[in-house]
């Protein structure tokens, strides 16, 4: 009995066993499984990726720290690399820096100062920049244009064109259609209105009340002379602000006046290629062939224009404030010497009238002096009355017709003049010539 007891527990335990393992494999499998699962629905992750054992993240925050730093050893990294590649020329120019450096310093020669940039035309740049931005913003042709407002092509309706155009407007929160829009599309009720539109742009169809309507017989000419004006008008505009930006530019081989020129000569050669442009566009009829709202010449040619005005603004306000100055003193200084020196002239302008002052009180204070001067102007009007009462003058004066007030004869008067100076000479403060008294005969 004990021995069929103890076969039925070994019996018992190898079955236990076995379903343990039977089990364990299930749930292997179903590890498997899942795994396998998840692998499908999430795809594999890349590695990070890595150099020199560091992440790139790792690798960015060191290059923005250490960007000051790289920045700042450009120069000693160049210097270097002419160190290696030139090693004796380099150690010349080291020493043809130092006796330099040292020659000046025993010259007493100072260097010239840092560049001023804040400067009189820096002020100036900022209201011209200021101004142009307001005019680009008040002329700007896309903000106006109805072709691109409601995205229709140039041969659309007129009737469709307006329709657009208000349920745009009222998008916008406006009730009413601006009059000038208004204006303008029933002037352009025509497909070469529209095209002549496009080339150059709403001004002339908007300001000009001489232009007439394109047609067979007229062409656009009058619409292209009245843009031409206007665009003359803007690039002269142009050379005055560069003019006045670069103001000083008299003497030779300056850095304003070489940029003045050039600045010129291109605004020059710009206004030529644009009149050019536009004047092949109007008077050739086979250019103006597309039909879509991207065709604005006038819209791309305005932001050219606009962008190149701005860039030459520019380059002039740099070719002054990055020209070195002529002197070590700063304006103020300069305002300083310059009072300084108008306070001594009239010092001594002041002192110079104070003396003649004292000397003519003390020579009206010589009694023999006094004489002499009053007698001086006795002798003057005994001769001037000897001059008038003379027949002789009478009788030349009533020759050369100088008698009459209504005549104005200069070149006779001056002769006469020159007769009676002759004659009657000024008399001088010495008295011991005395007067003639009968004056020669002519």
């Amino acid at each position: 009995m004990k021995h069929g007891n103890v076969s039925c527990t070994v019996a018992m335990d190898s079955e236990k066993e076995t379903n343990m393992e039977h089990n364990q494999n299930q749930n292997q499998n179903q590890n498997h499984s899942n795994q396998n699962q998840n692998q499908n629905h999430n795809p594999p992750q890349l590695p990070p990726m890595a150099f020199l054992g560091l992440s790139l993240v790792t690798w960015q925050t060191l290059l923005i720290i250490a960007f000051p730093l790289i920045y700042g050893s450009f120069s000693r990294i160049r210097a270097v690399l002419l160190f290696i590649r030139h090693p004796l020329k380099s150690m010349e120019a080291r020493r043809n820096d130092q006796t330099t450096t040292s020659r000046v310093k025993d010259k007493g020669e100072e260097t010239p100062p840092a560049r001023r940039y804040w400067r009189l035309q820096t002020v100036f740049l900022g209201v011209i920049i200021v101004v142009h931005c307001v005019r680009f913003m008040g002329e700007n042709p896309r903000a106006s244009n109805p072709f691109r407002l409601t995205k229709q092509l140039l041969n659309v309706p007129s009737s469709t064109l307006a329709t657009s155009l208000e349920r745009y407007y009222r998008s916008q929160g406006l009730k009413e259609m601006p009059a000038e829009q208004e204006r303008l599309i029933r002037k352009l009720n025509t497909l070469d209105a529209r095209l002549l539109y496009s080339t150059l742009g709403p001004a002339p169809f908007l300001g000009c009340s001489w232009c007439r309507p394109p047609s067979s017989k007229a062409n656009g000419s009058d619409h292209l002379y009245f843009s031409l004006a206007r665009l003359g008008f803007e690039y002269a505009s142009l050379l005055l602000v560069v003019g006045l930006m670069t103001t000083g530019a008299s003497q030779l081989n300056t850095k304003r006046r070489v940029w003045r020129a050039r600045l010129g000569f291109l605004t020059m050669f710009v206004f030529v290629f644009e009149a050019v442009l536009l004047s092949l566009l109007v008077r050739i009829p086979s250019l103006l062939t597309a039909m879509d709202s991207a065709r604005m010449t006038w819209d791309a040619l305005f932001l050219f224009r606009s962008a190149l005005f701005a860039l030459f603004f520019l380059a002039a306000w740099w070719a002054v404030v990055s020209e070195p100055p002529r002197d070590l003193l700063t304006p103020s200084a300069k305002l300083g010497f310059g009072l300084a020196a108008l306070a001594s002239d009239l010092d001594s302008l002041v002192n110079r009238l104070r003396l003649t002052a004292l000397q003519r009180t003390a020579l009206m204070k010589d009694g023999d002096y006094r004489t002499r001067i009053q007698q001086f102007w006795e002798k003057v009007e005994r001769q001037a009355t000897q001059a008038s009462s003379s027949a002789s003058i009478e009788s030349l004066k009533d020759t050369m017709g100088l008698s009459a007030s209504e005549m104005k004869n200069h070149e006779a008067r001056d002769q006469l003049r020159t007769w009676i100076d002759n004659v009657y000479p000024d008399p001088s403060l010495s008295l011991s010539a005395s007067p003639s008294p009968n004056p020669p005969s002519l």
